[in-house]
């Protein structure tokens, strides 16, 4: 039975670790530009110390599998991987814009909303996908793509909309020009990796089951870097 859920996002701006058990979370998270290789690690231990559990008490990984910075989503990957494959653990790949969604979700919102979450591809592109509440769960309505900022709001046919993440953040102007739709505008939102490991632990209450270690994939979205795997043996 798969109980205690390690989580992992690092794929913006946040290096962010959960720990999910049936009784109790635990989560840190820390704002950095360049740090996650650094700080990872030693936050997967600290976390497991203050949740009073050893590596050998996780029942599986969840991570952050994209898209996102191609260095933060191969960080988490890595990692993912590494202690999966040590742990003989599976791992739950959950959408990093999915994940950031969840945001948005921490208050009461009206049946039908769509939120739209958003990350900074850079070279003027953003990361974004759609999602519907629907009897208290999302369905995608975009799904996740690489797209300039002022075609976005093109793809959805929703007049009102609640907006979150760094794409936002950066392109809002070029997003919103022109357009009559109703935007709500959530500043500074993150992917945490506290959501990942709650889209997981729905996966594995739903009986999927995860992957091997060497299966898993990151999602760049950008000239299709991810067709291969990592090379884990």
């Amino acid at each position: 039975m798969i109980e205690n859920i390690l989580a992992i996002e690092t794929g913006s701006q946040a290096c962010s670790v959960a720990i999910i058990t049936p009784v109790q979370h635990y989560t840190r998270l820390v704002k950095t530009q360049k740090e996650h290789t650094q700080l990872l690690l030693p936050m997967v231990r600290d976390l497991l110390a203050q949740a009073s559990l050893s590596l050998t008490d996780l029942h599986a990984i969840a991570v952050g599998r994209g898209p996102g910075s191609f260095t933060g989503v191969r960080i988490a990957i890595s990692a993912a991987q590494g202690l999966a494959y040590g742990l003989s653990l599976p791992v739950y790949p959950v959408s990093t814009l999915e994940a950031l969604c969840m945001s948005a979700f921490k208050e009461e919102l009206p049946a039908k909303t769509v939120v739209v979450p958003a990350l900074d591809a850079r070279m003027q592109e953003i990361y974004a996908a759609a999602y519907i509440l629907e009897d208290n769960r999302y369905a995608p309505v975009l799904e996740e793509q690489l797209i300039a900022p002022q075609f976005l709001l093109n793809k959805l046919e929703a007049h009102s909309l609640i907006a979150l993440g760094s794409g936002w953040d950066v392109y809002f102007n070029e997003i919103v020009a022109g357009t009559t739709k109703q935007i709500k505008l959530k500043e500074g939102c993150c992917p945490e990796a506290l959501h990942i490991g709650f889209i997981a632990q729905k996966q594995i209450q739903s009986g999927i089951k995860g992957l091997a270690a060497k299966s898993v994939l990151p999602v760049y979205l950008r000239d299709n870097v991810a067709q291969k795997p990592l090379n884990i043996k």
